[in-house]
């Protein structure tokens, strides 16, 4: 089909989603403010200052799913074309309305992070059995990689990556909505050049859905998408961009997405990395996002919006420009890529942020080596309890085993039930253990200052006594850690003290 056969069938689509997207967020904008479905700025990051309401991501919802289906109403080749592929658009309502279902949620009731990760797998797996996976990989200069079974963790990873990219820009008026439609331009565009006819039908329709919403979204904002619109336009974008790249042969034609989303997934791995390298979980909230950081150098929210917008474009221009260049000219663009990126980190201050994540990275990884070290002498000692049948070996090995994993106290009192028990079993449990380590006689600790734990000991079914263990609360100091080998002590005991009936004292 001729793009100048289609270019009215585009336009209908977007203008139809654009009015009802236009029509439709006044009236949720309205009644969000009669159900007090509101945001509040309740929390340090956010940057309004009076409740703002949500769920304007209905709007855009319906904008987009009406406007496709008013195809089926009108005859011609657009309408030909969606009934030969029924299927992708059915695959595309499905799976993206489990996305938008827990966006609306979120937005009223408030979604975990374990709910929403869980929704986003279980939309990502539905839609790759249903036909968007990525099977195949063309690199510039390599040629085409078969990926096997990796294309299903590729493209699970495809689909909440990008889902979750949108969502992370939703932090400043008019920015992810802004963002969302210059990517999705971006993808129009790239489908006329390479007659996808039904990939431009959906990208036309989101872009319509997403420019109606914005008019009422840009700063300042008199309601916000909510994650039902965020999350639903990253599904949609990560869906149509798969669907254009799988009938392609243009080598970057994946590449071509993941520039024109350019902000939203840096701004994601800038994220994850930042949490992550910080030991906190990557979907924890902060006010260190490019918008954040934007904010921090004196720009208005308008001013924010305008930038990323300028650099939506570039990107989008980019991107477009790629599909029609050689592998040498592609080099260059990705090299000036790269070194734009690295200077734009550099200017918000992202690569101190780096160089303290890569440090802390670092120190994790010590610290890592150092556990693995001690959980191996540890267990060495831990054998030699178990096996030993002497008492004062017995005795030695406790405090050896303390005094390798730095603890301060130990003490091994038994009840009064352990006569009778010792009487009845055969077994004499008169270990007679009460340890200080060197630093805590020579310092004088203060006494609240010495984390202890007392863990029961356990014999035939039978409590017998008490194991308590005690260490420095200093900051580095992992109560965790200092559990997990109090544990392994207390089951080494039982089993030295169950198996290796001596009659003697110990």
């Amino acid at each position: 089909m001729a793009i100048s056969n289609l270019i009215q069938d585009y336009i209908f689509i977007s203008l139809f989603a654009f009015f009802i997207s236009v029509i439709l967020t006044p009236i949720i904008r309205n009644r969000c403010q009669q159900r007090n479905v509101l945001d509040f700025p309740t929390l340090a990051r956010k940057i309004h200052t009076h409740p703002i309401p949500r769920l304007g991501g209905i709007a855009i919802y319906f904008g987009f799913f009406l406007s496709l289906l008013s195809i089926f109403l009108a005859d011609g080749p657009v309408h030909s074309l969606f009934i030969a592929h029924l299927d992708i658009l059915l695959s595309l309502l499905v799976t993206s309305s489990l996305i938008f279902v827990i966006g609306i949620y979120d937005d009223i009731h408030g979604a975990t992070v374990f709910q929403k990760l869980s929704v986003q797998t279980l939309a990502a797996i539905l839609i790759y059995f249903l036909g968007f996976k990525i099977n195949i990989i063309a690199i510039p200069f390599v040629g085409q990689v078969n990926l096997g079974i990796w294309g299903f963790p590729l493209t699970i990873l495809w689909f909440v990556g990008v889902t979750n990219a949108i969502n992370f820009t939703d932090g400043v008026d008019g920015v992810a909505s802004g963002v969302g439609f210059f990517s999705v331009s971006t993808i129009f565009i790239l489908s006329l050049f390479l007659h996808h006819t039904l990939t431009a039908c959906f990208a036309a329709a989101l872009a319509g859905g997403i420019f109606g919403f914005a008019l009422y979204n840009f700063a300042p904002a008199s309601i916000f998408m909510g994650d039902s619109g965020s999350l639903f336009i990253g599904f949609v974008i990560a869906a149509i961009s798969l669907h254009g790249s799988q009938k392609s042969s243009t080598a970057v034609v994946l590449l071509i997405p993941i520039v024109a989303l350019g902000v939203p997934i840096a701004d994601t791995l800038l994220a994850i990395i930042r949490r992550v390298g910080k030991g906190r979980s990557p979907f924890t909230a902060d006010k260190e996002h490019i918008h954040h950081k934007l904010l921090g150098m004196g720009f208005s929210s308008r001013q924010v919006a305008f930038i990323l917008y300028g650099v939506c474009c570039l990107l989008g221009i980019t991107a477009l420009l790629m599909t029609a260049v050689n592998n040498q000219v592609l080099t260059l663009i990705l090299l000036i890529l790269s070194v734009m990126t690295i200077g734009g980190m550099k200017m918000l201050g992202y690569t101190t942020n780096m160089m303290e994540v890569s440090t802390l990275a670092k120190k994790r990884i010590q610290e890592k080596k150092e556990f693995l070290r001690k959980q191996k002498s540890a267990q060495e000692i831990l054998e030699e309890i178990q096996t030993t049948t002497d008492g004062v070996m017995l005795k030695k090995l406790l405090i050896r085993y303390l005094e390798s994993l730095e603890f301060d106290t130990g003490k091994i009192a038994f009840s009064s039930i352990r006569k009778t028990f010792e009487k009845a079993r055969g077994v004499n449990f008169s270990v007679r253990l009460s340890w200080l380590s060197p630093r805590c006689e020579e310092q004088n600790l203060p006494h609240n200052q010495i984390w202890k734990i007392q863990i029961p000991l356990v014999c035939h079914n039978q409590s017998i006594g008490e194991l308590e263990i005690g260490k420095y609360l200093a900051p580095e100091v992992s109560s965790l850690e200092t559990l997990f080998f109090a544990e392994h002590l207390k089951y080494a005991i039982e089993y030295a003290l169950t198996h290796h009936q001596k009659h003697s004292a110990y």
